[in-house]
């Protein structure tokens, strides 16, 4: 599953912890593709990613042409 966001909730964050729980207990990898401002700079909520990174999810924020190469090291990790 990949999640394209800038992990800027317009919910308790909670929530989105709780249901990314859920998803990977039933077995399914999750890969968080964090949002680039229109510079190619990566804008999206930091702290709120490395909680998510903590439950064993990789994020990453990357330009279109580096993402190939990003996601095969990760889809053999």
């Amino acid at each position: 599953m990949v999640i394209i966001s800038d992990f800027y909730e317009g919910r308790p964050e909670y929530d989105l912890i709780k249901a990314l729980r859920h998803i990977l207990e039933g077995g399914t990898r999750i890969l968080g593709i964090a949002s680039l401002a229109s510079n190619a700079r990566p804008f999206y909520n930091r702290r709120l990613a490395k909680e998510i990174n903590k439950l064993g999810i990789d994020v990453i924020a990357s330009t279109p042409e580096s993402f190939p190469g990003i996601l095969a090291r990760l889809m053999n990790s």
